[in-house]
């Protein structure tokens, strides 16, 4: 959570932004929240208002989420009548330019460290993955855990949105990129467990690999139901589906 909530506040933007002709502030009524790296070249987002500017006040910021209703026993309580609408990125020409020629695909198996694990396939099933046929590509900082055999390309995360805009397929779990790749329009294949699910936080523009188990929110310690639900989803399935949106079928 971080990123990928700011991509998703960049559709509530985008509504309020066509609904009242304003640029739009996300605020707690103190405080205006601003993220450079995602919200940078979006013209209906404010950094800095103009004296007497009217504007239109979302209260979406850390703490206070619109697909989140609660925190209860160490675990979110989500709102279930909440649906991930595709954001926003407004990429410069520089930035887009960083996409390799040839055909790619993006795959992205590691979570934000600490507090994500719930959300982690396992390395071992994306190395099978990696050692299919298929132009794969892996981006992110340097220090970055890398698969083997898989060209890596050091990147910003500013820069890996620039790559991200060309690529064929994107292939990972819920996560900043996911949403990056809705907001974009690129292809993707998501890999969801027992955390939360596509039914709020998916786009029906992607293959949403999901088992279907009931979402529970349980945040920081393991969790053997999210464990199982990414188990559930094995490696020679989503080989098949990578096949299956590249090749058309």
């Amino acid at each position: 959570m971080g990123l990928g909530d700011w991509i998703m506040a960049t559709a509530q933007a985008k509504e309020q932004n066509e609904k009242h002709g304003l640029r739009v502030v996300f605020s707690d009524g103190k405080r205006q929240f601003y993220d450079p790296g995602i919200f940078a070249n979006n013209p209906r987002i404010a950094e800095h208002l103009q004296r007497g500017e009217k504007y239109v006040g979302i209260p979406n910021f850390p703490g206070c989420r619109p697909y989140i209703s609660g925190y209860e026993n160490g675990r979110f309580v989500w709102n279930r009548g909440f649906k991930a609408t595709p954001g926003e990125l407004f990429l410069t020409d520089e930035e887009r330019a960083l996409a390799p020629k040839e055909p790619y695909v993006l795959i992205e198996p590691t979570v934000k460290s600490g507090n994500q694990s719930n959300k982690d396939w396992g390395w071992d099933k994306w190395e099978q993955v990696a050692k299919a046929p298929y132009p794969f590509l892996q981006i992110g900082p340097a220090k970055k855990r890398k698969l083997d055999g898989v060209p890596f390309m050091e990147t910003t995360f500013r820069e890996a949105l620039g790559v991200l805009s060309g690529a064929s397929l994107l292939v990972t779990t819920d996560g900043a990129l996911h949403h990056a790749a809705a907001a974009l329009g690129v292809p993707a294949i998501v890999i969801w467990g027992g955390f939360t699910s596509p039914q709020n936080l998916g786009y029906d523009s992607h293959l949403n690999l999901w088992s279907g188990a009931e979402p529970c929110g349980r945040w920081k310690l393991p969790c053997q139901h999210c464990r199982d639900a990414l188990d559930s989803i094995t490696p020679e399935q989503v080989i098949q589906a990578i096949g299956g949106l590249l090749e058309g079928r």
